[in-house]
């Protein structure tokens, strides 16, 4: 991140309503929202990018474990957080 730009995040979410819900809120935080990647493939693509600051990843998407996105994210030192609906 350059000085003056918002930090930018990675959201990673399948259902289309959570992901508009947190755009909003990263947005009313100061933040960029990256994606939102809704499967697997996108997911990682999108963590590839250069520029990514953090990024928030449903654990499962559309039946895909997204251990391969946090893989990328890891070996890129990029802080992630896993949001999921499971007890």
């Amino acid at each position: 991140m350059t000085n003056g730009e918002r930090p930018r995040v990675l959201v990673v979410e399948d259902a289309a309503l959570v992901a508009m819900l947190l755009e909003d809120m990263l947005d009313d935080l100061g933040f960029d929202v990256i994606g939102p990647a809704s499967d697997h493939a996108s997911a990682c693509q999108m963590a590839r990018e250069p520029g990514i600051d953090a990024a928030i990843l449903d654990v499962n998407l559309h039946g895909k474990m997204s251990w391969d996105v946090a893989a990328l994210l890891k070996k890129a030192n990029i802080p992630f957080v896993f949001s999921t609906g499971y007890d």
